[in-house]
């Protein structure tokens, strides 16, 4: 065996104590960032939480591969991963705002006439109403959205209205908050793959491409800005690609004014998800999901010639 000089022992220790030392800053930065995200998210109304806990990259690729397959098989397929998605975000977001303590006295006076999970219940089935409208393109979706806004006037006059008129429509307004938003979300991008499979395509490009970029960025910065820069120049680059050959019925100059719309849209879109909820870092990853087509998929929707 050959033993260790002194000299060289305490050549070492330095380097290892250096090395521990960068490692206890460079951890001291992440756990900065993490308490910063977590202290923005748990504060700020408007937040847009990038939650990384479980298999979110796997998740997102899954849903991904699981449009661009039915879209490419046959645009009304794409009602499948749409509907799925849209019932588990409605059925989450009917959850929380009846158990998370900052939606206040409006989740108070409506668990007072009806429980949890009827509630529950009611949002996914009105959401996936909606949605599934869109299979009949704009009229379709503009008449599953009058219909189940009538029913969440007759659901809250059914449980509110033996309490007090105020509470029946406290629940009917809550209703169409938690279906009506994300069921046009959904039922949008179900219209604009039956209408036209080639721009939703395009579209479900530019939302993706938006999406990878802000959570990538955003899950590592201890700012709300950052990710939403990737996602916008991410759409600028998705667009400049796909101007080289423009599929029907866009034209380099139209794809270009829906991609710079779509970037706009998808940012706003994150943001009034958040004003759908109690408040913006609360959980609700199916919501989360369809967040940046709440206004990107309908506009398209009406302003893209079919």
């Amino acid at each position: 065996m050959t033993a260790t000089a002194p000299g060289a022992r305490s050549a070492k220790e330095p380097q290892i104590d250096q090395r521990v030392a960068r490692r206890a800053r460079r951890d001291a930065r992440v756990a900065s960032r993490v308490a910063s995200r977590e202290e923005r998210w748990n504060n700020f109304r408007y937040a847009v939480p990038y939650r990384t806990d479980g298999p979110k990259i796997s998740l997102g690729l899954l849903w991904f591969a699981s449009i661009m397959a039915a879209a490419w098989i046959q645009g009304l397929l794409v009602i499948i991963p749409v509907s799925f998605a849209v019932t588990i975000g409605a059925f989450q977001l009917g959850h929380v705002w009846l158990t998370d303590r900052s939606a206040g006295a409006v989740s108070e006076t409506v668990g007072q006439v009806i429980s949890i999970s009827t509630y529950r219940f009611l949002c996914a089935a009105l959401a996936l109403i909606v949605a599934v409208g869109g299979w009949g393109g704009r009229f379709g979706l503009g008449l599953s959205t009058v219909l189940v806004a009538l029913i969440a006037v007759l659901c809250g006059s059914w449980f509110g209205g033996s309490y007090s008129a105020d509470r029946a429509i406290e629940m009917a307004a809550l209703l169409v908050r938690c279906s009506i938003p994300i069921g046009i979300a959904g039922g949008a991008l179900v219209a604009v793959a039956v209408s036209s499979p080639r721009a939703f395509v395009v579209l479900f490009v530019l939302i993706s491409a938006y999406e990878a970029a802000d959570f990538l960025v955003g899950s590592g910065s201890s700012n709300a800005v950052e990710g939403p820069v990737a996602g916008v120049a991410a759409v600028a680059v998705a667009a400049f690609a796909l101007r080289l050959v423009p599929p029907e019925p866009l034209t380099q100059a139209s794809l270009t004014a829906f991609a710079v719309l779509t970037a706009l849209s998808c940012v706003t879109g994150q943001l009034v998800a958040s004003a759908i909820m109690p408040r913006g870092g609360v959980f609700a990853p199916g919501l989360r999901r369809l967040d940046s087509a709440l206004i990107a998929a309908p506009l398209w929707l009406v302003l893209l010639p079919l």
